[in-house]
């Protein structure tokens, strides 16, 4: 979004005089914490002015792609740019979001046993060897705190104070740029809850150094300033 919103300030198109070329886009992007590789290719069309066509490049998350791709239509709206979805005469693809959510029926008033037994559910798959396994378990973390107040206090022990949670945070912080982003984002987004639960003092001297460190993508150096901040605020 920040590369289109350059090329929309500049009035300068990376195509011009190339009519017939492509010019693409290629990364990674989180919807809801979930990882999701994307391509954007950008066309000039005599007819249809600026073509965008975006690809799916992890395949692994269709219905967060589809969203994706909506806010990005809806963030091109707000720049005053008309935005047509899809060509003249073609039915637009029908995709549901069947998410079902496993907490869904859970209150904040649970007990405490529910939320730290699920919390060191999750913990247990972070240790795994599998990459996947270990990217879903910090997401559903992540999501923990983002969705249910009543889990932030149990992240907070089980992430900064308890050993296990707090060896697996360290390992990735010590990684820095070298970690893998789809399980580095959700951990800090966990982080980012379990720190308004968390009193500095609380916190291993190597853990409060490496929260201090700056060797991180943009992505991630972002929300591991608001958690600085919510550390600072306690």
């Amino acid at each position: 979004r920040t590369t289109v919103d350059g090329l929309l300030r500049d009035g300068v198109w990376p195509w011009e005089g190339e009519a017939s070329a492509a010019w693409m886009i290629r990364g990674t992007t989180f919807v809801d914490c979930v990882a999701i590789g994307v391509e954007v290719r950008f066309f000039v069309d005599a007819d249809e002015g600026c073509v965008l066509l975006c690809r799916h490049t992890s395949l692994n998350d269709i219905v967060r792609f589809s969203r994706h791709v909506a806010h990005l239509e809806a963030h091109l709206q707000r720049k005053g740019i008309s935005v047509r979805d899809s060509p003249p005469g073609a039915e637009p693809e029908d995709v549901q979001d069947d998410f079902v959510d496993d907490f869904d029926n859970d209150d904040d008033n649970g007990t405490d046993a529910p939320w730290a037994s699920r919390i060191a559910a999750m913990l247990q798959d972070v240790g795994r060897g599998c990459a996947a396994l270990r990217s879903e378990a910090w997401q559903s973390l992540a999501l923990c705190g983002q969705n249910w107040c009543a889990s932030r206090s149990h992240l907070a022990q089980a992430l900064l104070q308890a050993p296990t949670g707090a060896a697996a945070v360290a390992s990735l912080l010590k990684a820095g740029r070298a970690a893998p982003i789809a399980e580095m984002y959700p951990m800090v987004i966990a982080l980012k809850f379990a720190a308004s639960c968390t009193h500095p003092a609380s916190l291993s001297v190597e853990l409060a150094g490496l929260l201090a460190s700056d060797d991180f993508s943009p992505l991630v150096a972002a929300e591991l300033s608001e958690v600085r901040q919510s550390l600072k605020a306690l």
